[in-house]
């Protein structure tokens, strides 16, 4: 087993709030397993999206689909980097989760958008809760002048009163200091409102906070289509997401950024308080890079 990653820590509230909170030592790993499990929620349609194509029709949401082509043998042309969890095994070309004490990931072939599998990120209740807990991986390139990366996402547990991110893009901090910025895509447990969080880190401490309120949302109970396009243009850098392929929010980041590498999350990269679990499954990962 290996160190996590250090999980940002995140604020409610303000706009921007300055050394807003603390990174979150994630703890080491938990074991993974490919066994079967079934999540036992109600999906709808998933959209299309605007920068990649669809789902095949022979992988649509609701109730177990019948084996088709897998999904990332559809795109064309192929992106950077694809996993429909339909071919290899768990974990293939992924480097080692980052997961808190309980969190697991499985194979799920219950309820997919393309068959046979989905990916499932558990992450239980953490007492007493003293920091975030999570469950996530991520994949990271460098020398990155664009990053793009969508998946398809559905919640089927959250707990009353808190708040979880269902997917990250990490990009280094171009100061003298070093550090990093991560961008989340934070849900609070009740169905409406959403927010990209931006944190600005050097030296392990989250230096600046600032929240970029989204002008729509993943249904958590329903699968949806998230795609993030973030242009690194020189020092500066603009995101653009959509939900189910329509625009969700459009805006430039607050950090001054290098293009050393950038990196896509999937997971439950954190939620807070601890004291509340989140389950949220995954399929059809694709990241496009556009190289310096």
């Amino acid at each position: 087993m290996t160190q996590g990653f250090r999980t940002l820590a995140t604020c409610a509230g303000a706009s921007v709030l300055v050394a807003c909170g603390l990174l979150v030592n994630t703890g080491d790993l938990s074991s993974d397993t490919t066994d079967s499990v079934d999540a036992g929620a109600d999906t709808g349609s998933p959209g299309s999206d605007a920068t990649t194509p669809p789902p095949p029709p022979s992988g649509d949401a609701g109730g177990d689909a019948a084996v088709g082509t897998p999904y990332c043998a559809t795109l064309s042309p192929a992106p950077t980097f694809c996993d429909d969890f339909d071919v290899r095994v768990l974990g293939f070309d992924w480097p080692s989760p980052h997961a808190t004490a309980g969190a697991t990931r499985t194979l799920d072939n219950t309820d997919v958008i393309s068959a046979p599998n989905v990916l499932r990120w558990e992450v239980p209740p953490v007492t007493p809760a003293l920091e975030d807990s999570a469950g996530y991986q991520e994949k990271s390139f460098g020398g990155v002048a664009r990053i793009r990366c969508g998946y398809h996402v559905q919640v089927t547990r959250t707990q009353t009163g808190t708040q979880a991110s269902l997917g990250r893009v990490r990009l280094p901090l171009g100061t003298a200091q070093g550090g990093e910025v991560a961008l989340d895509l934070v849900h609070p447990s009740t169905m409406d409102g959403a927010r990209v969080a931006e944190t600005i880190a050097e030296n392990g401490k989250a230096l600046v906070y600032v929240d970029h309120p989204l002008l729509r949302w993943p249904v958590l109970s329903a699968w949806s289509r998230i795609e993030w396009d973030v242009n690194l243009d020189g020092n500066f850098a603009r995101l653009r997401i959509s939900v189910d392929g329509v625009s969700a929010g459009d805006f430039p980041l607050s950090g001054t950024i290098k293009r050393d590498f950038a990196a896509c999350a999937i997971g439950v990269a954190y939620v807070t308080p601890a004291n509340g679990g989140w389950t949220a499954r995954y399929d059809n990962v694709a990241i496009d890079i556009t190289p310096l």
